[in-house]
């Protein structure tokens, strides 16, 4: 076991004298509609010289001294911070944006690379690559990740379809929030208003009235013209009303009908 450590300590002290530079990349890109805030954390075994390859970088920050060449931004460092806005890694078709970064890394590196999307904003899951990827969220946004070990001057490209959901979205709550206003608005004058006796007229007052004071609240048809003594067509246009309005029931029986309160 000794023999081993010791090898691997010897192992790891020729390729620091040999100037050889091994990294570790954290790179995370931010979607923010059609623009992409990328950050780069990037740590080297010796201070070394970094070319990033960007499309239009747009308010770059860095820890260290950088030149803009072209696109490419160009540092020298050791352990690297940098940041900047690039609108050239997405483009949209129709409700659709597709996502390229080619992510050419200069030195033998372990990578992880996080594509975090914009609210409102969903991935076709199929259609991601490299594969060997894991989806997570943090309740707002679906983050992507990848992991890898990269050699030197090699790429590691990755692909993703995103599909913007934010306006379905709005318009289902919109036409959802509609049927139920008009739901609402049904249901008051049909259950709430409509058996409110205050809205009633003085013949339809006293029909309720009198169905009120019978047994089980339901009468005979006759019984209410004698109690009331409307006219048999008066009667039955006051009881179409209130059965309209949901407040009676007429069932038939015979040549007659009981009248029943709702």
């Amino acid at each position: 076991m000794k023999n081993i450590y010791w090898s691997i300590i010897i192992f790891t002290l020729i390729i620091l004298s040999s100037g050889a530079v091994f990294g570790e990349y954290q790179i995370k890109y931010e979607q923010v509609g059609d623009k992409f805030l990328v950050s780069y954390n990037i740590s080297l075994n010796n201070e070394s010289e970094i070319t990033i390859e960007a499309g239009n970088p747009k308010s770059i920050n860095s820890n260290v001294d950088y030149t803009l060449n072209n696109g490419n931004i160009e540092l020298t460092g050791k352990n690297i911070y940098l940041s900047y806005i690039d609108s050239e890694l997405i483009e949209k078709s129709g409700n659709k944006y597709y996502f390229v970064s080619k992510n050419n890394i200069r030195y033998e590196s372990d990578m992880e690379i996080a594509l975090e999307l914009d609210e409102g904003f969903v991935l076709e899951r199929e259609n991601i690559y490299p594969k060997n990827f894991k989806i997570s969220s943090n309740g707002r946004n679906i983050v992507v990740k990848w992991k890898t070990h990269i050699m030197d001057n090699e790429d590691f490209p990755i692909f993703a379809v995103i599909e913007k959901t934010g306006r379905r979205f709005t318009y289902t709550y919109l036409v959802l929030g509609v049927v139920l206003v008009l739901l609402a608005v049904f249901m008051y004058f049909k259950y709430f208003r409509s058996k409110d006796y205050n809205y009633l007229i003085e013949s339809e007052k006293k029909v309720i009235e009198e169905i009120k004071k019978a047994e089980r609240k339901e009468m005979w048809q006759k019984q209410l013209q004698i109690k009331t003594g409307f006219s048999k067509a008066k009667l039955s246009r006051v009881i179409r009303n209130l059965e309209e309005r949901g407040l009676t029931k007429k069932i038939p029986f015979g040549n007659t009908n009981k009248i029943k309160l709702k």
